[in-house]
């Protein structure tokens, strides 16, 4: 049997989602937050969907703001510099949406320009920095000088107060100086698998890759996003040959009892068609991890019309992870409805994934897939308690430090540099 591999997949895959390109279909929704980092505009920027779009002036003190230079998007004309000696430089957001418990979906993007604003300091011309969420450290970037290329971080994440702190930081005490494009913060239902499973673990997912299968190659790799998923999540378009590519205009129910996920309808508009089977491989990894995986099914195809005529199992690794029998969208919801699977996997020493859709012998037709998401879990960090915190905040008016803002204590390493905390007591140096 052939196995297909989609064009770019093994590029794209290989990234972990530095997302690569930006695009301003956004709208005005209850409880996004939208901030245009380093913007010295005096009044909110509304852009060609209505969302409103506010200054990072209202939000961070610290930093340099600095026109980037060689872009057409507004949002990603400025950027905040951070190049003073603080651990770390935290924007604390909040809206009415966030609330204990309540999950979200966290936008890091950062572009430097044709021109950045300083070199990096590694001879490789690479500039490395961190990100942080709450306690936790998120993700440590790297840009090379002079890349063209606009990158957007993801995290999902279950707030655990009535804000939500998103940091930048040096990845050491000498290393580059971290800045910042823009942030949008997003509510995720209560519904998503993934918010099931932070409310249950505590654990946070970061989005490796989401993709949107079937595409032809002269759509280009561009993304789906709001007003289309009404959640603005990036689905990347991955292209296949005309032969692989299944397409409808006929409407789907992405809202029934066998998914939570209301992915976008175009989404599940498309598929990849194997031949007969699909390899879907994932590379770059962090063997020490393990992924949450989300697949996406709808039968289009109206040659199919009966159960256990397209049927097939999947396997991660070798591993068989659908246990409970075949897949067999059309016996499950019938035609033109959305269906998932989800399973956790962990990568070889490797660092690889590699998901097999395999037909079974009484399949009278290919594997398909219409959408997929890979996250990267990880345990959170309780943050420092309320009543500690709330003796740091007198500490730091007293000795006139209010710009620090942040976990005072999380995540080890990137605490107050004024302070020193244990699980019994603190004190500044």
């Amino acid at each position: 049997m052939e196995n297909y591999r989609p064009w770019f997949m093994v590029f794209w895959a290989s990234m972990t989602m530095h997302a690569l390109l930006w695009h301003t279909a956004r709208s005005q929704v209850e409880g996004f937050l939208s901030v245009e980092c380093g913007s010295s505009a005096t009044s909110d920027y509304v852009d060609s969907d209505g969302i409103v779009w506010v200054s990072d002036t209202q939000l961070m003190k610290e930093g340099k703001p600095l026109p980037v230079t060689g872009g057409s998007d507004y949002v990603l004309s400025t950027l905040r510099l951070f190049d003073g000696n603080q651990s770390k430089y935290c924007y604390v957001l909040s809206n009415s949406a966030v609330t204990k418990g309540a999950c979200f979906l966290v936008r890091a993007s950062i572009w430097a320009g044709i021109t950045p604003p300083y070199t990096p300091r590694a001879p490789d011309g690479i500039f490395r920095f961190n990100l942080i969420v709450d306690g936790d450290l998120w993700k440590t970037v790297a840009i090379t000088y002079g890349n063209t290329t606009w990158y957007a971080y993801e995290i999902y994440i279950r707030a655990q107060r009535s804000t939500i702190d998103v940091c930048v930081a040096r990845s050491t005490p000498n290393g580059d100086a971290p800045f910042i494009s823009g942030l949008e913060l997003r509510p995720l239902p209560s519904t998503f698998v993934t918010s099931i499973l932070m409310n249950m673990t505590n654990f946070i997912f970061s989005p490796v890759l989401r993709s949107n299968f079937g595409v032809l190659p002269s759509a280009g790799p561009t993304f789906i996003r709001y007003p289309n998923d009404q959640f603005d999540r990036l689905w990347l378009n991955v292209a296949a040959e005309a032969r692989n590519v299944r397409v409808t205009e006929s409407s789907i129910n992405v809202d029934d009892f066998y998914t939570n996920e209301n992915p976008p309808v175009q989404v599940m508009q498309s598929a990849l068609i194997g031949d007969p089977d699909i390899v879907l491989p994932y590379h770059g990894l962090d063997p020490n991890a393990k992924y949450f995986v989300e697949f996406y099914f709808a039968e289009i195809d109206p040659a199919v019309n009966a159960s256990r005529q397209r049927s097939f199992n999947i396997y991660a690794n070798g591993d068989l992870q659908n246990s409970n029998g075949a897949i067999d969208v059309f016996g499950t919801t019938g035609a033109y409805a959305a269906f998932t699977q989800y399973f956790v996997v962990g990568p070889t020493a490797k660092g690889d994934i590699s998901f097999n859709f395999t037909v079974t012998n009484t399949s009278l037709y290919p594997a398909y897939l219409a959408g997929a998401e890979l996250f990267k879990t990880q345990p959170s960090n309780p943050i420092t308690k309320s009543d500690l915190r709330n003796v740091i905040e007198e500490i730091k008016l007293s000795l006139g430090l209010s710009s620090y803002t942040g976990d005072p204590c999380l995540p080890l390493g990137f605490e107050y540099n004024w302070l020193n905390c244990s699980d019994s007591s603190i004190s500044a140096m």
